[in-house]
């Protein structure tokens, strides 16, 4: 799902976007002729491996977000909240493959490995 910049206006409108088990859905609207206001949510089920033992497991996310878009360069030092689209278009599966990588080099632990670890037998 792509929006062109020239189709968002200063009322806020909706948009969603599915991927298998995921959802991102929220409202854009206009800030001024270059940038755009995304508020929005990705919701679902995902499949993290435990940082500390490596067993899969899954879990519910509830990801809120919320940035500026903007179609012209950024100065150096902008607000890190700021997301560049230098063609006029917002390519909403990018954004959410962007947070759910951001999301994924974070620490994941398993239900079993969420207390201190003291208790975990590792067999090598």
């Amino acid at each position: 799902m792509k929006i062109a910049f020239a189709k968002v206006n200063r009322s806020p409108g909706d948009f969603r976007y599915d991927k298998g088990e995921l959802d991102f859905f929220g409202k854009l609207s206009r800030i001024d002729a270059h940038q755009v206001r995304l508020e929005g949510t990705i919701e679902g089920e995902v499949e993290w491996e435990c940082d500390r033992c490596g067993a899969s497991f899954s879990e519910p996310l509830h990801h809120p977000l919320a940035l500026r878009l903007s179609d012209r360069p950024l100065p150096v030092g902008a607000d890190l909240d700021t997301v560049e689209f230098l063609d006029g278009i917002i390519d909403i599966p990018a954004l959410m493959e962007s947070e759910i990588a951001s999301i994924r080099s974070e620490y994941h632990y398993c239900p079993r490995c969420e207390g201190d670890g003291s208790e975990i037998d590792l067999e090598f």
